[in-house]
């Protein structure tokens, strides 16, 4: 823990210029943190502070892009609520282990559970290993509106060919909105016969996705 002379030290900064330093420290730090991985030390030395620590922790988990998975989403339920609310951008790892884990798939979809907080959401991704581990339109539909800030929705899809590509959902999930989905990127991993799709949908005007729920 920070000495009492450091925090208040720290607290003659203006707000903008701690954010700053916040944004530095985090994203440099930790570019793509695990909800599984230790506490970074300056939010650990800032918990005898309640303002500087919830501004930080506003920080941390605002500015990052996290990754949800069958392996680390026990993390997401060990956290408080204040963080939770605060995470901005969020991708789902879709893949064998999500298939297996009954578990994971019932988190997802809890309606009480602690994902249901995060409220702030505005970049919700999924990243799609294959065909046949595609998500279903159900879970889609759940947490598209569980996340009423929502703004993007991403599919990142590899499959072996056009053939396994997970089209008919693409259309399905252009009936959840009032846009339909936009193909950012088709190419070819050099070495493999695997093509990526990016699927995306969002407002033109920035605004929250529609929605016919």
């Amino acid at each position: 823990m920070a000495d009492t002379k450091s925090l208040v030290t720290f607290r003659l900064l203006p707000v903008e210029m701690r954010e700053e330093i916040f944004k530095y420290t985090f994203a440099t730090s930790q570019n793509y943190p695990d909800f599984a991985a230790s506490t970074p030390a300056l939010l650990v030395a800032l918990r005898g502070d309640r303002e500087l620590y919830d501004q930080a922790l506003r920080v941390f988990y605002g500015i990052n892009h996290w990754f949800l998975t069958a392996r680390n989403f026990q993390g997401v339920s060990a956290l408080g609520k204040f963080a939770v609310a605060c995470i901005r951008s969020l991708t789902i790892f879709v893949d064998d282990w999500f298939e297996d884990d009954v578990e994971f798939r019932e988190f997802l979809q809890d309606p009480k559970g602690n994902l249901a907080r995060a409220e702030s959401i505005q970049t919700l991704r999924f990243y799609i290993e294959s065909y046949r581990d595609l998500v279903s339109l159900q879970l889609i539909r759940h947490l598209v509106a569980s996340f009423p800030r929502l703004k993007r929705l991403e599919f990142h899809e590899h499959c072996t060919s056009e053939k396994d590509s997970g089209l008919h959902l693409i259309d399905q999930v252009n009936c959840l909105f009032w846009c339909k989905a936009k193909l950012e990127e088709v190419g070819t991993s050099e070495g493999y016969d695997v093509i990526s799709n990016d699927w995306f949908w969002e407002e033109e005007n920035g605004d929250v996705l529609q929605r016919a729920l």
